[in-house]
């Protein structure tokens, strides 16, 4: 052998390791106890592995089940093959943002308890959730608890269902979605995100033999969400009581000195609610004493309440405003078909079969009319027109002169590609792969993307392309906007000048349809005229406490990005929330900490971890107390 033949060896067994020390599973360990017995199982994904055992991944087959405390990964059908179980268990890795699904059976000791699942928290962004044998009843998602006992106690099989896959998640809409989106005042308008309601919470410090309260909000209070120790006063629906007398129950005939009271109203002006003024009915002072008139203290929480915005929401915010704005992909806004000419008339003229939207009311009058909606799938391109040929562009196709529902379909196709360039919804939509199902058109490919199927879309119209029917584009489209539709929600909405953020209705990993190549992000466009700002994600952190061991006081420390509510946890390594230390805390952007005293708490491994309005931000990091 020589020099040479010696060193291209080398270098193809170098690559070799390199490459196998670059797949690593994707896997999760998940422990089982009883109470007497305890042990755990490994599921993941590999890309050596097969759907039987697998010995070079230390996978082993397990021998029968004895007859105490046992937990292990059986068969699934259509998934693995394992005999009689392993405690290991890699599936194999066609792609990482796959979907699998793994059987995991448990039994307790006759002299055990029911059996309690823990596990450590997730890193990353995927979707793993816990359901019955079934597969269709959800026990837990265990992204977001880290423990889960089963509620039967048995001691033969049982079984759940690990469902592990793509964490990534949209929410899109259908035509009709768009089509009937109002305000709230029934109007074809986006909300104007002025605060319509208000929240606050007061905390007051009792002195001695105090049998009631009289206090004098700066507003009507319609509801009393919650009030320590006296009786809640009656719903005012309208919201004009602002002056309150507070009278303890019977089973309580007086409070004493440095007792807590905590006031949670809910008033009726959007704008933040001041406790006046306050004072204390005392059991000893007499009928004609006039008491002492005290100022009101700031309150503890306080949240002034927006209307859910709907989906002209998400269309202003991609035309960049309500007015001039910023039309998406340039001027002409969501266009459909061809700009160019396609043909010349019999008068010499280029003919032009293009419809385009410059700004957000030209959209909305394509998909809705004064409640008329397009109902009639094309049988031909756009030759004709309300009986009129085709020949030059369209401003809108409103559907009371032409009705047509491929038009309405594909205009809102690219409307959920715009609004996930953007970051309204996750980003990456129009690169989702479309996997072709029974029923769907013979001419399409069996993996497509979303933005060739949008391209046969506008070729139809424009007559370019007749590989497809009218009908079968209209159908496939349809079926697509409806993957990831559901009940519109958010998960951060600005008001006025902000930017409404959709929460996800639908996972990839609980979808069959779509899926991503890869778990890499793709980032949100900026389109001509937007700021980087409305369209970058808002970026929160959570620093590691210090010190770190520590005993028993702790400092955390988080950055904001913009003034936010925040909530901080404390959690055993069960999973078990401990401690509370800030619930849904306001506080400023840029950094910010708390002292957390762990003197209850016995030493240990313990999570803490951080949420940020309610869910737009969540993270979780681990922390030692030793005494």
């Amino acid at each position: 052998m020589n020099i040479r033949t010696r060193f291209a060896l080398a270098v193809v067994l170098c690559l070799m390791v390199t490459l196998a020390m670059a797949q690593t599973p994707q896997s999760i360990k998940i422990y089982a106890t009883d109470g007497v017995g305890r042990d755990s199982v490994v599921i993941g994904i590999h890309p050596s592995a097969t759907s039987g055992i697998d010995g070079a991944l230390g996978e082993f087959e397990l021998p029968p089940r004895p007859p105490t405390f046992d937990f292990r990964c059986v068969t699934k059908t259509g998934y693995d093959v394992l005999g009689l179980g392993a405690r290991i268990n890699y599936h194999q890795m066609v792609r990482p943002t796959q979907t699998d699904l793994y059987r995991l059976s448990f039994q307790s000791d006759e002299f055990g308890d029911a059996v309690t699942f823990t596990w450590d928290p997730f890193t990353d962004a995927g979707y793993c959730r816990m359901y019955d044998i079934t597969g269709t009843i959800l026990l837990c998602d265990m992204k977001q608890q880290y423990s889960y006992t089963y509620p039967m106690w048995d001691n033969l099989p049982q079984d759940i269902i690990i469902v592990k896959g793509d964490g990534k998640g949209f929410l899109t809409a259908e035509y009709l979605d768009l089509a009937a989106a109002v305000d709230y005042k029934g109007k074809a308008k986006a909300e104007k995100g002025k605060p319509y309601n208000s929240e606050a919470k007061f905390e007051l410090t009792t002195p001695d033999s105090v049998v009631g309260l009289h206090v004098e909000f700066s507003q009507g209070i319609f509801v009393h969400l919650g009030l320590d120790f006296f009786n809640l006063p009656s719903a005012d629906p309208l919201g004009k009581v602002k002056k309150f007398d507070y009278t303890l129950p019977p089973s309580t005939p007086k409070l004493y000195a440095g007792t807590d009271v905590e006031i949670w109203v809910k008033g009726a002006k959007g704008k933040a609610i001041e406790l006046k003024k306050y004072w204390w009915i005392i059991a000893s002072q007499p009928e004609k004493w006039k008491p002492t008139k005290l100022d009101g203290p700031g309150a503890t929480f306080s949240k002034l309440w927006l209307r859910m915005p709907n989906w002209n929401n998400v269309g202003e915010d991609i035309y960049g405003g309500p007015s001039a704005g910023s039309p998406p992909g340039g001027p002409d806004g969501i266009a459909l078909g061809n700009k160019s000419p396609v043909g010349t008339s019999l008068k010499g003229k280029p003919i032009i079969r293009f419809i385009y939207h410059p700004k957000w009311k030209d959209m909305q009058k394509t998909v809705d009319k004064k409640g008329t909606r397009h109902t009639t799938v094309p049988t031909e391109c756009l030759i004709t027109a309300a009986g009129k040929e085709v020949l030059k562009p369209y401003k809108s196709f409103p559907p009371d002169k032409y009705n047509n529902l491929l038009v309405a379909e594909l205009a809102t196709l690219k409307f959920n590609a715009y609004q996930s360039d953007e970051g309204n919804t996750s980003t990456g939509f129009r690169n989702l792969h479309y996997v072709k199902q029974a029923g769907d058109p013979a001419a399409l490919p069996a993996d497509v993307v979303i933005d060739s199927i949008i391209w046969y879309g506008d070729k139809y119209l424009t007559c370019e392309d007749s590989r497809f029917t009218g009908a079968e584009l209209t159908t496939l489209i349809h079926d697509i906007n409806g993957i990831f539709a559901g009940e519109f929600d958010t998960t951060y909405y600005g008001g006025i000048g902000g930017k409404t953020v959709l929460k996800p209705a639908k996972y990839l990993a609980e979808v069959t349809k779509l899926y991503r190549m890869t778990l890499a992000e793709v980032a949100p466009l900026t389109g001509p005229g937007y700021a980087n700002l409305e369209t970058e994600p808002v970026q929160f952190s959570l620093a590691q406490n210090y010190p770190n061991p520590f005993n028993p006081v702790t400092t955390i420390e988080f950055d904001l990005s913009e003034d936010a509510f925040v909530t901080l946890k404390v959690f055993n390594i069960l999973g078990q929330e401990v401690v509370t230390i800030v619930d849904r805390e306001e506080f400023t952007e840029g950094n910010n900490w708390v002292e957390f005293d762990a003197s209850a708490l016995s030493s240990g491994v313990y999570y803490y971890r951080l949420i940020v309005n309610d869910g737009q931000f969540t993270q979780v990091k681990k922390m030692m107390l030793v005494k």
